[in-house]
């Protein structure tokens, strides 16, 4: 993990420089609405298990909860932002890691709070796709098995430094689909006797980038 922080950070400070020096390349010109950018990410997925009283004597506690972080990059035009990145997700509970790739469509309603600031209400949706799994699902696809779809909604504010270069905080809270994973487990525990009622996957992620309007 701190190998991938590493690189994160070094792959910034070279854009953050080359950032610049288009800036002083494009100075005279009016930036447009289009603009992108490069970020880091923080998240904290849960999975919350809705039992019965059976399933809460025959099963005990299985929630999991899974931390990690990221990288993307996003491509922006005013009201829609659509970001690719790699997630790293690790449950030290259940001794499991997963590396996925996300794709991430948001829509915004950009207003100026003042100065430098611009708030950004956000909503969108947000496909995993779970690339791997460590240890991994004998003979299961990964992707197949544990990719699933959230809907997310929250806050982020650009702050200008430049013209045409902004930092881009947000936070943002989610609402998980079962993964086909998710439901084979509901309908073999609920084979012989109701078990499961539901599983429930929520969470949330920060993320902090670094953009250029064009």
């Amino acid at each position: 993990m701190a190998k991938k922080i590493f690189a994160l950070c070094s792959m910034m400070l070279v854009c953050g420089a080359a950032l610049f020096a288009q800036e002083e390349e494009n100075s005279g010109k009016k930036p447009g609405i289009l603009s992108a950018g490069l970020g880091g990410s923080f998240s904290a997925d849960f999975s919350s298990y809705s039992l019965t009283s059976a399933g809460k004597d025959a099963l005990g506690d299985e929630n999991l909860t899974q931390i990690g972080g990221g990288f993307f990059a996003f491509f922006d035009i005013k009201y829609v932002e659509y970001d690719i990145g790699m997630s790293f997700l690790k449950d030290t509970e259940a001794g499991m890691s997963m590396t996925g790739l996300e794709m991430q469509l948001l829509g915004k309603y950009p207003f100026a709070a003042g100065g430098r600031l611009t708030m950004l209400p956000l909503i969108g949706v947000d496909f995993k796709m779970i690339l791997a799994q460590n240890p991994a699902i004998d003979g299961e696809s990964s992707v197949e098995m544990l990719s699933n779809v959230w809907f997310k909604w929250g806050w982020g504010a650009d702050i200008a430094l430049t013209e045409r270069i902004y930092l881009r905080p947000r936070v943002l809270y989610g609402i998980g689909t079962n993964s086909k994973s998710q439901k084979e487990q509901i309908d073999h525990a609920n084979r012989t006797a109701e078990l499961i009622e539901k599983i429930i996957n929520h969470g949330f992620d920060i993320g902090f980038a670094a953009g250029y309007r064009f």
